[in-house]
């Protein structure tokens, strides 16, 4: 019988793989809690600069996305949509860093 790996998909083994890397990534390696800390507005300069850069390519992605035949409404609509979201994904991540007490 020959072996089901020969007839994996490439979606498949993409699948797989992205599994496979969520697996590891969700076990968080131990900090030194000798090591010195970041400044405190290194700290913030990150939290704000993890929550505004997707905000921004989002924003801009949306905006851009269809500008044929558009009004500057829609226009408008869609990269406040688009930095919501990337905001939102943002803000969930520095949440997450919160909540297990580690640095972002």
């Amino acid at each position: 019988m020959k072996h089901d790996d020969d007839n994996i998909s490439p979606v498949g083994a993409l699948f797989s793989a992205m599994e496979d890397a969520a697996a590891h990534a969700d076990q968080d390696e131990p900090t030194d809690p000798d090591a010195p800390r970041d400044a405190s507005w290194l700290r913030w300069l990150k939290c704000i600069s993890i929550i505004a850069v997707p905000a921004l390519i989002l924003g801009f992605g949306f905006l851009f996305e269809d500008h044929n035949y558009d009004t500057i409404g829609s226009m408008m609509f869609r990269f406040w949509l688009g930095a919501g979201i990337g905001g939102g994904l943002g803000m969930i991540y520095i949440v997450r860093c919160m909540v297990r007490k580690v640095d972002p």
